[in-house]
């Protein structure tokens, strides 16, 4: 990936590329994964240079139609609060993890899914937790009909959100 700019942090610098890596194995009724990404974080001014990285594992098993899956992820330099460069001494250290069940009827496939946030960032503040259940419904090959009901909470309880979401997709 090219470096970019963060337009919010014009002393940021990214002098090299972030390398990410994936590895993948699938087999008739489970999967295996996990992934990386590490990139060096500088400032024009050369004070408080850090480097992003993080790494996750994660699996999902099938049973007939129940599948089940989950995955965790660990981040240093970028996490829940921060999604690039930040110029403080103490750089974000953050984990997620989340495990979600489908169950799929003809061609309607149900679903729920929880998952976690923590990062040491302003004590529990931007620690954050989401549910949600939904529907997707596949009209045809190419159209896909969903429905969403998300809830999404904060340790310190700003940003809490409740929504209903309705959309489709188009595959072509």
């Amino acid at each position: 990936f090219s470096p970019s700019k963060v337009a919010s942090q014009a002393d940021a610098e990214y002098d090299t590329p972030r390398v990410e890596a994936n590895l993948v194995y699938s087999a008739d009724n489970f999967s295996l994964w996990t992934s990386g990404f590490t990139q060096d974080v500088g400032s024009k001014t050369g004070t408080n240079e850090y480097t992003m990285s993080g790494i996750d594992f994660g699996g999902s098993v099938s049973l007939g139609y129940l599948a089940v899956r989950g995955n965790y992820s660990m981040t240093s330099g970028t996490g829940n609060g921060v999604f690039a460069a930040r110029f403080d001494p103490n750089e974000e250290d953050a984990s997620q993890w989340y495990v979600e069940t489908t169950y799929q009827i003809n061609r309607t496939t149900l679903g729920a899914s929880y998952g976690e946030g923590e990062d040491d960032i302003n004590s529990d503040a931007n620690d954050t937790d989401l549910t949600m259940v939904f529907a997707r419904y596949a009209a045809t090959d190419a159209l896909t009909l969903m429905a969403e009901y998300t809830m999404f909470g904060t340790e310190g309880g700003q940003g809490e959100y409740d929504a209903f979401i309705v959309g489709s997709q188009l595959t072509f």
